[in-house]
């Protein structure tokens, strides 16, 4: 992996940046374009990790589970995971 890539993903998995990620979801529940963009952002950089200790998504939900509700996330999971001929 390049220098580059590594400062890349460096930076986007950094801890403030994921949680306020996360906070966009569930406090932007009216805007379905920003929400759906978000979550499909996360599931894409949820890729790059092979195991959950390393995950930094995982890592933040996990930090924050105390702070931040991530009802709006699990429902729109949920909900794209029992659909099963729309593609993300």
């Amino acid at each position: 992996m390049c220098l580059i890539s590594r400062l890349f993903i460096g930076q986007l998995s950094n801890y403030i940046f994921l949680k306020c990620i996360f906070e966009l979801i569930e406090n932007n529940h009216d805007d379905d374009e920003l929400v759906s963009t978000s979550i499909k952002f996360l599931l894409s950089f949820n890729l790059r990790f092979d195991y959950p200790h390393e995950n930094p998504i995982m890592l933040t939900l996990v930090a924050i589970n105390e702070q931040i509700s991530c009802h709006e996330l699990i429902e729109r999971l949920i909900l794209l995971f029992n659909r099963s001929s729309k593609q993300v």
